[in-house]
């Protein structure tokens, strides 16, 4: 069972990057690292009133400095709820950390640039998180960006695409248990319809059950300032590939997806006559 070959759409929001290095940049000695991370959504927070709006497309560049454990970063497509839309913001003064297997960039009122804008922002914070890994032969970040711009905005961002892997449970009505410990678990967050995409290769939830790449549509989901998505229906028809199954639903489904933390996610799968409860718990790792 392929489990690149399912994942194709998550992997295709989730990267399509490059991550290149340069050992010598202009002469210099030091060791730098870049980050191209294209196809980012944006949660923009009015701190004024707790109005939230969605953005797409937003994109980031991180150019990393091991040598000297600073960064800067390169912000397109960012837009605010006022109707500022910045063709480019670059920032400076960051600071490298390392936190786990996590690498923390932050900085407290970073230098700021802004080419072809009259006004230049302001941003009293900025935290970004992004944890390197790779999920079949595909670079599959872990990635969670959060600031204030303006003294009025809270901004939460990553990538629409989220892999995470876990272990999957599933307990028959006599109390059986079929448990998972490879579970692969795919995500495509929409921001625009609030839906996303939840993908489970090669799934079994029990013992003569064989494997089979099951998709979840449309599933409705809420997310907060602080980027915490909840997930949940309360009955779906599932796919398998590209084919629905009426006879096999899922209800009671319910989430928590954490951009850095990982997901829980619960609900019941009714094969044929026999419902079986399910519960996944996935990382980024």
């Amino acid at each position: 069972m392929n489990k690149k070959n399912i994942l194709a759409g998550v992997f295709g929001a989730a990267m399509c990057l490059a991550l290149g290095s340069c050992v010598n940049n202009n002469g210099s000695n030091d060791q730098r690292l870049y980050y191209p991370l294209s196809n980012c959504f944006a949660i923009v927070t009015d701190m004024s009133d707790g109005s939230m709006k969605a953005i797409k497309g937003v994109n980031y560049n991180l150019d990393l400095n091991i040598t000297k454990s600073t960064a800067e970063v390169g912000i397109t497509g960012l837009e605010l709820p006022d109707g500022a839309k910045y063709p480019g913001i670059d920032l400076s003064g960051l600071r490298v950390a390392t936190d786990k297997n996590w690498t923390v960039v932050t900085a407290a009122n970073p230098g700021v640039e802004v080419a072809g804008f009259g006004v230049k922002p302001t941003f009293s914070t900025f935290k970004l998180q992004i944890l390197d890994r790779v999920v079949g032969q595909a670079y599959v970040p872990s990635l969670a960006i959060s600031y204030d711009m303006n003294e009025h905005y809270h901004v939460f961002s990553s990538l629409s695409g989220q892999i995470v892997t876990g272990t999957s449970v599933a307990t028959a009505q006599n109390g059986s248990e079929f448990e998972n410990n490879s579970a692969l678990i795919g995500l495509s967050f929409d921001v625009e319809t609030m839906k996303v995409i939840i993908e489970l290769p090669a799934s079994q939830f029990a013992a003569g059950m064989p494997a089979q790449n099951i998709v979840f549509k449309d599933v409705p989901f809420i997310i907060s300032r602080n980027g915490i998505a909840n997930i949940s229906v309360d009955n779906l028809t599932p796919f398998i590939g590209e084919t629905p199954y009426p006879n096999f639903p899922i209800t009671n489904l319910q989430g928590v997806y954490d951009f850095v933390g990982g997901l829980t996610l619960n609900f019941t799968c009714t094969l044929g006559p026999a419902p079986y409860d399910v519960v996944i718990t996935a990382k980024q790792s």
